[in-house]
């Protein structure tokens, strides 16, 4: 259901972030035209970015999210789950799809209270990887300080952790 980039916890400790290093290394010597990464935390259900912090991401970007909600029966959904492929018949609307059910729009809000779902609030994170340092300088937004994200926004393993520092 978590959609977070996580591995078995039998694995050695901070294996996420060391598979993020092995990724920048590969793209650092297969494709030098890519100057930095962009990622995002849904601290909504997922988390706030521990990884991308342990490995080297700014934050550069906090925005409240309205894209997650619980549907009854079903569980919790991301829009974006719907809305990549918006036509698809969908088992748990009785073989409808978002389209369908939305008359032929990307009306999430309309969708949610069609379906009698609860939108979950939260928030948006946004992280940027510089895989060339000199490309820093170019960043045209603020970075963050870590210790800006939200109380409500701060998770771990998708728990929710008030009054915990980031």
């Amino acid at each position: 259901e978590l959609n977070r980039l996580a591995f078995d916890d039998r694995l050695p400790r901070n294996s996420e972030s060391r598979a993020i290093a092995v990724a920048v290394r590969l793209i650092r010597k297969h494709a030098p035209q890519v100057k930095w990464l962009l990622s995002f935390a849904d601290a909504t259900r997922c988390g706030d970015g521990t990884i991308y912090r342990a490995a080297g991401f700014v934050l550069t970007g906090i925005k409240p999210s309205a894209n997650t909600a619980h549907f009854p029966g079903v569980g919790v959904i991301h829009k974006m789950t719907l809305e990549s492929s918006p036509t698809s018949a969908r088992a748990f609307l009785g073989g409808r799809s978002y389209y369908d059910v939305t008359g032929g729009s990307y009306n999430w809000k309309r969708f949610c209270s069609i379906q009698g779902a609860t939108i979950l609030p939260g928030y948006q994170l946004r992280y940027v990887r510089f895989i060339d340092p000199d490309w820093r300088r170019r960043l045209s937004v603020a970075e963050i300080p870590f210790s800006e994200i939200p109380r409500d926004a701060r998770m771990y393993l998708g728990e929710k952790r008030i009054g915990v520092s980031p």
